[in-house]
């Protein structure tokens, strides 16, 4: 096992461990490792990734779409039961594709291992993600994608179609 598969392996058990505690912090302590792991991720671990290849990975917008789903999941604060069940499941699905045979750790391992240990101190400096203060879920939403480095998501305007002119119906006589 990489040095890279052994970390996503230990963050997967901390992660396991704070999501099934009982309590609000450990609630919240799961919820700032796991935006602090996705900031990792796509700030340190994926652009030194797409350097070494010199190119994006085919499954680069699978897992950014991914780590934006999960921080969407964590920005309004949760009430324990369903929401922990369903968020272990997307958890443990993003997981399974991130361990998969050439996939990211893999890639990370055949390609990074030289590297790893300025990787790793600069993964261990990141600051823990803050949550932020109670208010609208949408603003917080797009506040912790841009904590951890990732796009904004818009919808895309329709597109402009002009009115339909209305014909007034014909007269007979």
């Amino acid at each position: 096992m990489g040095v890279f598969t052994e970390y996503c392996e230990a963050e997967h058990r901390v992660l396991d461990r704070l999501l099934h505690s009982t309590d609000a912090e450990g609630l919240d302590a799961f919820r700032r490792r796991l935006l602090r792991r996705v900031a990792i991720e796509e700030q340190i671990f994926l652009p030194a990734l797409v350097a070494k290849l010199g190119h994006a990975p085919l499954y680069r917008g699978a897992l950014t779409h991914d780590h934006a789903g999960l921080v969407a999941l964590c920005a309004p604060t949760p009430q324990q039961g369903e929401w922990v069940e369903a968020l272990w499941e997307q958890i443990q699905l993003h997981h399974s594709i991130e361990m998969a045979d050439e996939g990211f750790c893999a890639q990370c391992d055949a390609l990074l291992t030289a590297d790893a240990p300025a990787l790793l101190t600069r993964a261990d400096a990141m600051p823990e993600i803050e949550l932020p203060a109670d208010g609208e879920v949408r603003a917080r939403i797009q506040e912790l994608l841009a904590r951890v480095g990732l796009p904004s998501h818009k919808a895309t305007p329709p597109p402009h179609k002009p009115a339909l002119q209305r014909v007034p119906p014909k007269r007979r006589h």
